[in-house]
Order: structure tokens, then sequence, then C-alpha cells
């Protein structure tokens, strides 16, 4: 409930030395739940398995071109969030953990 949550966010404070702290996968749900709360866009994501700084990491090209001899970007395969609405997402994250009700 809301003193689990409390205790949670209050945790990552300390660990971080913050005076904030960020909704992480909570935050990721609310965006599906309730998809007001960003502006999401479908984009083409690969991960890049072959560089010598960024092998693992996920790339994205937002590009509206590719000029030889780089590859044009492939199907939009995942939905990025780009922006947030952070007030809607508090209040929202607020009435789900004080309502009690499971989601």
């Amino acid at each position: 409930g809301p003193e689990l949550c409390a205790r949670l966010l209050h945790r990552e404070m300390r660990n971080w030395r913050k005076e904030t702290a960020g909704l992480g996968d909570a935050g990721a749900v609310l965006c599906m739940m309730y998809p007001e709360v960003c502006e999401m866009r479908h984009l083409p994501v690969s991960v890049e398995l072959t560089g010598t700084r960024t092998r693992g990491m996920t790339v994205v090209d937002l590009r509206t071109f590719a000029d030889p001899p780089d590859e044009p970007m492939g199907q939009p395969n995942v939905h990025i969030v780009m922006e947030v609405n952070p007030l809607l997402m508090k209040q929202y994250f607020a009435e789900i953990v004080f309502s009690g009700k499971p989601v």
C-alpha cells in the first residue's frame, strides 16, 4: 500500500542521494494504462552488437533519410516514450496507490 510505496521511494532517494525519486517501471506501466500521461512514438529500434563503446545498447535512428553507406531505418518495432506529463503521472500514481485497490 501507500506505506510500502513511500518507503521504497524514500530508500531510492537515500540510496542515490537525491531529493526526488523516479517511478521506474511503474512509470512505464502508467504510460500503457493511461496513454494521455505521455507522448509515445512507434519507432524502429535495434540493439548494437558490434560497437566498441555501444555494444548491447539500443539504437533509435530518428532521421527521416539514410544516405549510403547507412542502411535505411527498419520497420517500427518498439513504442518509445518521448515526453511525459509529470503532474498527471503523479496524480494517477497517487490515486492508484492510495485507492488500495489491486490494479
